[in-house]
């Protein structure tokens, strides 16, 4: 027999409509104002009048009604009007849109439903659409009111109707009727319905109908909108955004199983209905939830509607769960068979819920809250004070519970419940894929786990009576393979044992690789050959040398796009990496750097093409292991203009940090030998030793003496360098997590920083205080970067793609390599590659020039020109025009420093009085000025004679300067142009005050917009005092005090 899953209290509360009198429920009706729409599909209702009519019942509420039955009756009117007066079609659809609804095409099926008596369906999907109209109105208007600066994203309903906001912007009326409706105070509707506690037949039509015109009642209290304004700055979220991310489930021949809404469609519809009916009345589901539940499931597999499926089986589901986790951990943890209804002054037990977890039952939650008011609740596997260990996790099969974590409560995974109740999934994803066979993955894997719960409840055994249970070969099948296959793909565990899989994976890749020096065994007398390799290794070296020199400028590094800077964030760890462990005998060993002459000699008649080969793949590769430090500290130093995919793969995935302090501990670039001395006194013969000392400078091994071992070298100095930039600036620490191993591993280089090495590297003080003050500080043991860090992650595809290509082709390049080297040419070769390194033109590429304008100023002869004028341009004067245009408004959002370099095309002015202005640039006023960001000039502006008396600037005007430029020999000028498009001047506004006169600045260029030059002026308004002045000629601004200022 099926009972209310509602406590007496909340039943009593909710029925209390039907227990007046049919004379007193007409009469209340009759008593509300009535609804109406009008043409452009917003409905209207007079909310003063329903907020007397509530609060006069209430006064009376013995004699007439209180506010949750004028609520009611409130209802019954909005389902009489709907049934009457709605019709949505697509020109209304599209006026909602235009202002407001981010689910207004969900209107039309919220429609459909109630007229096809899905009541319970098209009010869940009803107050989701309606949540998320009340935040955008929110976001809308605390943006606009300037109160906040960013969105805030966790607002849920119980929010904003409490939100100052919304209570300043909706009429009282209305704000209390949506109070009496969603909060707990009142109906509470929403989290009766969406927590599952409702049956589909207890929640009758005109609360949907309610909803629904309450949806079309929000867009007349948005802005002025164009048509689709709130629609793009609204953030929705597909759900088949997250279906590349599910681990994909596969046979045991490596194919894709078919998931089990394609095996029902396969299926005779007999066959179908009758498994379907045999799931809805498993005794998982809770009594009153079967009809729903078949309709669900019918609906997604027969008209792939993933809407209807979702919004109908998550509050099923979540009731079930709530169900099987009193049943399975109340005498575990001493619940109160309470817990399985809704109470009044009492949180629900929900299905996810991170933010309150410590104040409710969470179904999905590994720990389960003790019962205080039960006594003897004692248990072995108590977890924590105050919890024990949930007891679903051991009942429920592993498949179905892997797949709930996934969906509902893994931070990074797709959170389906909350973004589904709270309207941040987009709707119109669901109703344009409807009819199609295309069926997220998310939606996939939830039918199937539910699908298996119905099948094993009540403890079945799951491989054995899933079979028995179903009557379909094909579903039995399916579920099995669901059954055995499925883990988790979001979870921290598990995706841990992927990434150590893919370790693995990556280390055979990276092997098969190098083993392409391996495969082709190089013969003794195949020199020629030997510097054909030579040449692939050199090239290596070559272009690290480049990128070396090109990253000492900020622009090289900012042109980069995140994919390259991703790219070469890894090559550089990677060199490094390969340097931390490389052993220190092995490079004194395997190279020939510490090799004395008659050492090297020896070694190199020895050593056959093959070995030599080997040796200078060695030495290269530390020569170039030991630049990628300096590339590595370049961009370090740039961190606060790199995107975050880059920071946090620098700090966060590779930990670099770390990895410089290995280098710093044992530094690769110092070698210490011990030599035979050589003996002064000619009588002693007993051997002398003595220890010399080499540091790696320059890319050269050279001695140094003891008393220069603590000189910092430019190798030594990259690595500290680095350190301070990924330690002590802002950017770095806000994205950078100490944890107490990464406290323990930082804090081992505070022994080298003593008073000479911070001598010679001043800002290494930083980074001594910030050691100094990280000993004291307690961090945690763990880090929780799962909470902050990024949901998705850039990751480098050049590498692998060309690992990916080639891979099976070593054999086969080995193979072609053999047969070509039979005529390779030493000499030839020789020749090639000194015609590959060839210096020409690289100097022009260095300075920015290019060789073919070089070679046109040689023709015209004027070399030595351009020559002086580049080394020492002066500005001479500025030339500005202001064109006035009363017709011209000015661009809402423009800003006035908006810079135009060097533009041919003059522009167009109608209507324009044009205002010109000649200034001399007064050479002895340049001053030097040093901001935090730029360095520049700045030199005074004097007004031509020929200029005092030009007219005035008008406030709608745009500006132009033309800066004149001389260069040493001041035999020839060159000009720089430029250009904004409105000055932004405020209005003229005629006064009656003593003072007519109003300062201001503006500028014609900015720095920010990599301008060369800024012109700054002051301009002075000028308004004639009184009332009689009409003509607007004698309003305007003149100039005042003008500066140009020049970077350099």
């Amino acid at each position: 027999m099926y009972r209310p899953s509602l406590s007496s209290a909340v039943n009593d509360a909710f029925n209390s409509y039907w227990r007046l009198s049919s004379s007193t429920r007409s009469l209340l009706q009759s008593s509300l104002p009535k609804f109406r729409v009008d043409a452009d599909g917003i409905v209207t209702l007079d909310w003063n009048s329903w907020l007397s009519c509530v609060e006069a019942n209430a006064k009376a509420a013995n004699d007439i009604a209180n506010a949750i039955e004028t609520t009611w009756a409130l209802a019954m009117e909005a389902e009489q009007f709907v049934s009457e007066a709605i019709n949505f079609d697509g020109e209304s659809r599209n006026r909602l849109a235009a202002r407001g609804l981010a689910h207004s095409g969900s209107l039309e099926q919220i429609e459909a439903m109630l007229r096809g008596g899905e009541y319970f369906l098209a009010f869940v999907v009803g107050v989701t659409v309606l949540e998320k109209t009340l935040y955008d109105l929110h976001d809308e208007r605390s943006t606009s009111s300037g109160l906040v600066t960013s969105r805030k994203k966790n607002m849920i309903l119980r929010d904003l109707l409490h939100s100052d906001i919304l209570v300043a912007t909706l009429p009282e009326g209305l704000s209390r009727l949506l109070k009496i409706l969603f909060l707990p105070s009142g109906l509470n509707l929403r989290n009766l319905a969406w927590h599952g506690f409702l049956a589909p037949f207890e929640l009758p039509k005109c609360f949907g109908c309610l909803t629904l015109l309450l949806i079309m009642a929000l867009p007349k209290h948005f802005g002025k909108l164009s048509s689709g304004g709130i629609v793009e700055k609204t953030e929705l979220v597909r759900i088949d955004s997250f279906d590349s991310r599910f681990t994909m489930i596969y046979g045991e021949n490596g194919e894709i199983h078919q998931d089990l809404t394609t095996v029902l469609r396969q299926e005779a519809p007999y066959v179908r209905d009758e498994v379907i009916r045999k799931w809805s009345t498993s005794p998982f589901i809770p009594l009153g939830r079967s009809n729903l539940l078949r309709r669900a499931i019918e609906m997604l597999v027969v008209k792939g509607d993933e809407l209807w499926f979702l919004f109908a089986v998550l509050p099923v589901l979540e009731h079930a769960l709530r169900l099987e986790f009193l049943r399975v951990n109340q005498e575990r943890a001493g619940l109160s068979s309470a817990y399985g209804l809704a109470q009044i002054d009492a949180y629900y037990s929900t299905l996810d819920g991170f933010g309150q977890k410590d104040k409710h039952q969470v179904l999905l939650h590994p720990a389960v809250l003790r019962d205080t008011d039960k006594e003897g609740s004692s248990s072995e596997e108590t977890d924590v004070a105050g919890s024990v260990a949930n007891a679903l996790y051991e009942k429920l099969p592993f498949a179905s519970l892997a797949v709930l974590l996934d969906l509902f409560m893994m931070s990074n995974g797709p959170n389906l419940r909350a973004k589904l109740c709270h309207g941040e999934a987009n709707l119109s994803s669901f109703l344009d894929s409807r009819g199609t066979t295309t069926i997220s993955v998310a939606t996939r894997l939830l039918l199937e786990a539910l699908v298996l719960l119905c099948e094993t409840s009540r403890g079945q055994d799951i491989a054995h009576e899933a079979a028995k249970f179903s009557t379909s070969a094909p579903v039995r099948q399916c579920l099995q393979s669901f059954t055995t296959t499925t883990s988790s793909s979001f979870h921290p565990f598990y995706r841990l044992h992927r990434a150590l899989s893919a370790v693995h994976c990556v280390t055979a890749e990276f092997a098969a690789f190098r083993s392409l020096w391996t495969t082709y065994h190089l013969e003794d007398d195949k020199d020629a050959a030997s510097l054909r390799l030579y040449f692939v290794i050199y090239h290596e070296a070559a272009l690290t040398n480049l990128l070396e020199v090109a990253f000492f400028h900020e622009h090289i590094v900012e042109s980069l796009t995140d994919d390259l800077l991703v790219e070469l964030v890894d090559y550089c760890v990677r060199k490094l990496s390969w340097l931390v462990g490389l052993p220190r005998e092995r490079i004194a060993e395997a190279t020939s750097f510490h090799k004395t002459g008659p050492e090297l000699v020896q070694m190199m008649k020895a050593q056959s093409p093959r070995e030599e080969l080997q040796r200078q793949r060695m030495e290269i590769e530390f020569r170039v292991a030991v630049q990628t430090v300096t590339i590595l500290r370049y961009i370090a130093e740039r961190l606060h203009v790199l995107p975050l995919s880059v920071v946090s793969r620098l700090l966060d995935k590779h930990d670099a940090l770390l990895t410089l302090v290995a280098l710093v501990e044992n530094p690769p670039w110092t070698h210490k030998t011990v030599v035979k001395a050589q003996t002064k006194d000619s009588e002693d013969q007993r051997p002398r030793t003595e220890v010399k000392w080499k540091k790696f400078v320059d890319q050269k091994w050279v001695i140094v003496e003891p008393s220069d071992l603590l000189a910092l070298t430019t190798t030594e100095a990259q690595v500290w360098l680095a350190i301070y930039y990924l330690l002590c600036t802002k950017s770095a620490r806000e994205h950078y997590e100490v944890t107490q191993y990464r406290k323990d591993q930082l804090l081992r280089v505070r022994k080298y920083l003593n008073e000479l090495l911070v001598d010679q590297l001043p800002l290494l003080a930083d980074v001594q205080r910030y050691l100094d003050e990280l000993a004291i500080v307690q961090v945690g043991s763990a880090s929780v970067l799962g909470k902050n860090g990024l949901v998705m992650e850039a990751v480098p595809y050049l590498r692998d793609s060309i690992l990916r290509t080639f891979r099976s082709r070593y054999q086969e390049l080995a193979r072609e390599f053999d047969e070509l080297s039979v005529n390779f040419c030493r000499g030839e070769d020789l020749k090639a590659l000194a015609e590959l390194y060839q210096m020409e033109g690289v100097e022009e590429l260095l300075e920015g020039g290019s060789p073919a304008a070089k070679n046109e100023d040689e023709k015209a002869g004027d070399n030595n020109d351009n020559e002086s004028d580049s080394v020492n341009p002066v500005p001479t004067r500025v030339k500005l025009e202001f064109f006035n245009s009363t017709h011209q408004k000015p661009i809402a959002g423009k800003k006035a420093l908006i810079v135009e370099l060097d533009n041919n095309e003059e522009p167009a002015h109608n209507e324009a009085d044009i205002v010109e202005f000649e200034f001399a640039v007064d050479q002895e006023s340049r001053k030097t000025v040093e901001s935090r960001t730029q360095r520049y000039y700045r030199y005074r502006l004097r007004r031509g004679e020929k200029t005092q008396n030009a007219g005035l600037i008008q406030s709608h005007t745009s500006a132009t300067a033309h800066v004149s430029f001389s260069g040493a020999e001041k035999s020839r000028e060159h000009e720089l142009r430029l250009s904004c498009d409105d000055l932004q001047l405020p209005e003229m506004v005629q006064t009656d005050s003593s003072s007519g006169l109003t300062k201001l600045w503006k500028q014609i260029g900015s720095f920010e917009e990599s301008s060369l030059v800024v012109v700054q002026c002051q301009l002075i308004a000028e308004i004639p005092k009184g009332n009689n002045v009409d003509d607007s000629v004698s309003r305007g601004y003149h100039l005042g005090a003008l500066y140009l200022a020049v970077s350099y």
